[in-house]
């Protein structure tokens, strides 16, 4: 079948001419297939430029993309990014540091203090420092090449996300510690670098905490006792473990003495309380300071009341032994004061009070007040003679005074000649040194009863 291509009608294949138009149907074929081909020649070359064009725009593009993705790999290779962290160990500087670092434990927050007490280890421990970089070196060659794997005690390389959301981001993931801190005493508050982390109750000597950055800490413990403070301290690395748990024990046990005594039963008491009681003849106190603000003595009941120790201030020895004052015998008390009356009438006779001074318990009124009556006699000329001097009683009034009662008698010398006779019932007060030697002292007359006073004899002058 053919078309006229004049009026575009069907033609049989025998006919040459177009039955409508009668047109010659081979020389409108041959006029269109002409025409068919000049336009094929004319549209080939406009088509050919714009594929060429298309062409050199995608390899354009995508030799920019992948000068660009190759640009990217090399900035972002694993191999830079872990060199950057090997010279900022190196250089030790913290805010690099602090760039590239991140804990295994997300509820620990990585502060500026944390990565200089890292800092502070590696300066002081060069052969852990020397590990740790030796591991970074490692990490820069390809570990599925190495021969052995490369590993870190405290940390290891980790991919954290992506670079120009293409590239991975490499990060140094360091392994985080906790402590299990013990220690000897109830109440003990536990402090990290000076800072307060926790407190023990009572029925508690030991807490876990954490987590904490590698590096050196100082961990330090405080308890309160009666008499004193406890404190102590231990530095602690929480680095180059294989646990991630470090136990740390702080004794608190502080300063201990022992009190002993002459005595296998007595009380002891301590700066003025009543503290425990001697178990054969001794007894542990403690904790204490060692500074002498905590003073000891004994205490115990005896016939005539209680018996005091001596009293010591503690500072740092280890052992007190307290005496208690001796009983003195009541014939040796009674010596002590007929004695003492002698040698006082023989020290008013010459005007001289040195002769009796050392008798003398100073804290006693009598030490002044013989001592300026002696002078008064003197100025009146007045002078004593002892007849009689009998010792009637003698009681221990406290551990450390006893009480003298005598029978005296005297003739009186007065400045003008005249003399008298008198009698008396006198008590003396004597104390006994309470520091173990049993030294006697005069402390005070007690009483001055006059029995009788009688004219000898008159003025002469």
């Amino acid at each position: 079948m053919k078309f006229c291509g004049i009026c575009n009608e069907k033609v049989a294949d025998h006919l040459n001419f177009c039955p409508e138009c009668g047109s010659k149907i081979e020389e409108i074929a041959d006029q269109t297939a002409s025409s068919r081909s000049e336009i094929q020649r004319e549209t080939k070359p406009v088509k050919s430029k714009k594929n060429i064009f298309l062409l050199l725009g995608f390899l354009v593009i995508f030799a920019i993309l992948f000068g660009a993705y190759k640009f990217g790999a090399s900035k972002f290779s694993k191999e830079k990014q872990v060199n950057v962290m090997i010279e900022a160990f190196q250089k030790k500087d913290a805010n690099a540091i602090d760039e590239f670092v991140k804990v295994d434990d997300p509820s620990l927050k990585i502060k500026a203090e944390d990565i200089k007490a890292y800092i502070r280890y590696l300066k002081d421990n060069p052969s852990y420092n020397k590990e740790l970089l030796s591991y970074l070196q490692r990490e820069t060659v390809d570990q599925k090449l190495a021969s052995d794997k490369a590993s870190f005690k405290d940390g290891q390389i980790i991919e954290d996300g992506k670079e120009w959301f293409l590239y991975p981001k490499y990060k140094f993931s360091m392994k985080s510690y906790y402590m299990n801190v013990s220690t000897t005493a109830k109440n003990a508050e536990i402090y990290v670098n000076d800072k307060k982390e926790v407190e023990l109750s009572n029925d508690k000597t030991s807490k876990e905490i954490g987590p904490y950055f590698p590096g050196s800490y100082v961990v330090k413990a405080k308890a309160k006792s009666e008499l004193t403070e406890l404190e102590t301290e231990k530095e602690v690395d929480l680095a180059d473990e294989k646990s991630a748990k470090v136990d740390v024990n702080l004794s608190l046990e502080g300063n201990y003495v022992t009190i002993s005594s002459d005595e296998n039963d007595a009380n002891v008491v301590v700066n003025g309380k009543k503290r425990g009681k001697l178990s054969r003849g001794s007894y542990k106190l403690g904790p204490v300071p060692t500074d002498e603000t905590v003073e000891v003595h004994l205490e115990k009941n005896a016939e005539f009341g209680l018996i005091k120790s001596e009293s010591v201030k503690v500072g740092d020895q280890s052992t007190y032994y307290l005496k208690f004052p001796k009983e003195t015998s009541s014939s040796a008390v009674g010596e002590f004061v007929k004695n003492h009356i002698y040698d006082n009438v023989r020290a008013i006779s010459l005007n001289d009070f040195s002769l009796i001074e050392n008798n003398y318990d100073k804290s006693g009124k009598s030490y002044k007040e013989d001592r300026d009556y002696i002078q008064y006699l003197h100025k009146k000329g007045i002078t004593e003679d002892l007849l009689t001097m009998e010792v009637r009683n003698v009681e221990r009034q406290s551990d450390t005074k006893y009480k003298v009662t005598t029978y005296e008698e005297y003739h009186i010398r007065y400045g003008d000649g005249s003399v008298k006779f008198k009698s008396f019932n006198n008590e003396h007060i004597v104390t006994v040194n309470g520091n173990g030697n049993g030294k006697m002292l005069y402390h005070s007359l007690g009483a001055n009863n006059t029995l009788k006073s009688e004219d000898v004899s008159g003025p002469t002058r």
